[in-house]
């Protein structure tokens, strides 16, 4: 399961699909309508016609890294301490990535080389830096790397991004709502330049009033935060930190049910004959059935994810805790980035979903470890970065193998623009 194709009749069914893929645009979000679509128009004509769109998409994918080292290694226990310029470096990257990721697409219209394996490439990077982004702007909360907050934002997250997809595989076309991951992103760099400007203390200190009916909310994920990090606004305000955190928080929770509802519309409002061509004809990963075992997947994907977290904190020692939260961020990215990756083959080649995905194994053996192991102390070292480690391997066999087969399949190199036929 860690090959795309594995066989001869394989290849020729999964050439034929790849061949007949067509892609469609999504639906834009509210900031994308008004500025960022005429920025990434700008910005497109900056590039030289001879670079390929996935190596814009792997710069910015390298952003993301970066920043996440800087991150990382400033404030490993992301308690705050990352020097106020480190901040706005961060943003920037942040910036950096979101211009390349939404400029890749329109090189590759540009230059007459979009493709299946591009949106691969596109999709499968942004699969596993979902939960990397979620880490780099955590630091400015200060919440502690043992937070459960860090984790119900990387699995709201990852959540939405699946259904996101889920929208294009059974409706035939993406969905981005008015309030969506741009505007996500966006208030993300404009929080981490902020905190670099006026310092990260600005984002606890600065608060507004709110009306008396909202002095009821106290949020503590069912008393898994302590106090400090509750959303409590029976002081009638509302500090900084707490308007980025609801606004993210219900503003993912708000796309959810509209995602959901968006993958099911061609089976309980359309009529046979007005749903999608691909719907009616019975392609790989449509159909009502196919749309519950997806959701079913991603379901399964977060409580496994987060019975890891719930596990992890139960370890006695805290240096220990801490370094398994941090090996857990790339168990689940890259356990996610493998889910991902088969949901796009399935997509762009129509190669079926494993009932269990294998990079849901080293999060099933990390669960494992952190509940049954640690308490009786079986295993001395680190463990964890070993399923790290297995879990990187799960996600890149299988992605460099997709990679592999679909340039193969197009007749055309992953890092370079195919030159134009002479007359």
């Amino acid at each position: 399961m860690l090959s795309a194709v594995r066989s001869e009749e394989e290849w020729k069914d999964f050439e034929t699909a790849v061949h007949a893929y067509k892609y469609s645009s999504p639906t834009l979000s509210l900031f994308e309508r008004l500025y960022l679509e005429a920025f990434w128009n700008k910005v497109v004509f900056l590039y030289p016609t001879w670079l390929a769109p996935n190596v814009i998409t792997l710069s910015g994918y390298a952003c993301v890294w970066i920043a996440y080292i800087i991150t990382i290694s400033g404030s490993p226990n992301l308690d705050g301490n990352l020097e106020n310029w480190k901040y706005v470096v961060c943003g920037v990257l942040y910036f950096m990535y979101q211009t390349l990721d939404g400029s890749d697409g329109k090189q590759a219209r540009r230059t007459g080389s979009g493709s299946a394996l591009g949106e691969l490439m596109d999709h499968g990077a942004d699969a596993v830096v979902t939960a990397l982004l979620c880490i780099v702007t955590s630091d400015v909360f200060a919440f502690g790397i043992n937070s459960v907050w860090i984790w119900v934002f990387i699995l709201v997250a990852q959540t939405n991004f699946f259904m996101s997809n889920m929208t294009l595989v059974h409706s035939g076309r993406q969905k981005f709502f008015d309030l969506d991951v741009m505007e996500v992103q966006t208030a993300m760099i404009l929080t981490l330049i902020a905190a670099g400007i006026f310092g990260p203390e600005a984002l606890t200190s600065i608060t507004v009033p709110v009306p008396d009916f909202a002095r009821a909310i106290y949020i503590d994920c069912a008393g898994m935060v302590p106090k400090s990090q509750a959303i409590d606004l029976s002081d009638g305000r509302l500090s900084m930190r707490n308007i980025v955190l609801l606004g993210g928080l219900f503003g993912c929770l708000f796309n959810y049910p509209q995602y959901v509802f968006a993958s099911l519309r061609p089976y309980i409002l359309l009529k046979q004959e007005d749903r999608p061509q691909h719907v009616k004809d019975g392609v790989t990963g449509s159909g009502i059935k196919a749309l519950m075992f997806h959701l079913l997947l991603i379901h399964s994907y977060v409580i496994l994810a987060a019975s890891c977290v719930y596990s992890a904190l139960q370890i006695s020692d805290s240096a220990r805790s801490a370094s398994a939260m941090r090996a857990l961020v790339f168990v689940a990215s890259f356990g996610f980035a493998d889910l991902m990756d088969r949901v796009l083959l399935m997509r762009v080649a129509r190669r079926p979903l494993p009932y269990l995905p294998p990079g849901f194994w080293p999060l099933i053996l990390f669960f494992i470890g952190a509940r049954f192991f640690e308490p009786v102390e079986l295993i001395e070292g680190p463990w964890w970065w070993a399923l790290a480690l297995l879990s990187f391997v799960f996600h890149h066999a299988y992605f460099l193998s997709a990679v592999k087969n679909l340039a193969k399949a197009l007749g055309i190199h992953p890092l370079k623009i195919r030159p134009k036929k002479k007359d």
